[in-house]
């Protein structure tokens, strides 16, 4: 990617964050009953500049990482999907807010109802746009599985179910790959594989037949004893665009990735027999 391409995106990324933040915030003021009508509406018309701001960088960002995707038909229809999907959540937040009347009570549980359905699906989103700005920003280094999940730490997760990783792996299994990458895969692969409502995952690494590394994620067996590793990670949405997002994120960084919708079971895949990245 040229240093122009990684300006442009790290510009419309910016501007996509500060719009997540300020709806994370006006949501979080919401629900604060301390805070008056008076308060809401000067914050509200801040929200809607920045989810007007928001909307007009997406057509931007979307292009810059078509071109560094290798303009593929799969890396423009993931794009132009992930896209349609951000404006159809950031529409209804920002129509409710244009409308002038002052926040009474009932229009405020109204508004309340608008941003607990769309800004978490929102939010879901940019963790995507953040998993395929990695993909084409960040350079693979040698990870252990087993090191892998040493430092993930449990986020705030607030109005999202929770689904709980058991880390069945007791040896060394070494992955050429970034690891905000392989982290974003592993996620997309254990809200995949949870599909039908199951909270736990159980996941094995080891070698494939071609001897390369791999991990498989497959809904917790009846009556298996969850690992004493585990880790606990937000259930997201939007899965079956997580799973569209997965396939070209693993194809651009020179990873594998399979996902089997009768079992519900995923596979991550170096394609490589390993050694040094």
């Amino acid at each position: 990617m040229t240093a122009r391409g990684e300006c442009d995106i790290a510009l419309s990324r910016g501007v996509l964050r500060e719009g997540l933040a300020a709806l994370e915030a006006f949501g979080d003021l919401l629900g604060l009953r301390r805070v008056g009508p008076r308060a809401l509406d000067r914050a509200k018309s801040d929200t809607c500049d920045a989810c007007t701001s928001l909307v007009a960088a997406l057509e931007p960002f979307e292009r810059t990482l078509v071109v560094a995707l290798g303009k593929t038909p799969e890396a423009e229809s993931m794009l132009r999907a992930l896209g349609e999907r951000i404006r159809s959540h950031v529409a209804p937040i920002a129509e409710a807010l244009r409308d002038p009347a002052p926040i009474s009570a009932r229009r405020r549980l109204a508004l309340e109802t608008v941003f607990r359905k769309h800004r978490s699906e929102f939010k879901d989103c940019l963790t995507l746009c953040e998993l395929v700005v990695a993909a084409v920003t960040t350079v693979p280094v040698e990870l252990d599985v087993l090191e892998l999940f040493e430092n993930v730490q449990a986020e705030r997760i607030v109005d999202t179910p929770v689904l709980r990783v058991g880390i069945d792996v007791v040896r060394s299994v070494p992955f050429c790959a970034d690891r905000h990458v392989l982290m974003g895969l592993v996620e997309a692969a254990a809200t995949f594989v949870c599909q039908n409502g199951s909270g736990q995952v159980r996941l094995i690494a080891g070698t494939n037949d071609a001897g390369a590394s791999m991990m498989r994620l497959t809904p917790a067996p009846r009556g298996w004893v969850m690992p004493k590793k585990s880790i606990v990670l937000p259930m997201r949405g939007q899965a079956d665009l997580a799973v569209d997002v997965a396939r070209v994120v693993a194809a651009r960084t020179g990873l594998g990735v399979t996902f089997d919708p009768a079992t519900l079971s995923a596979s991550i895949v170096t394609n490589s027999r390993g050694g040094p990245c």
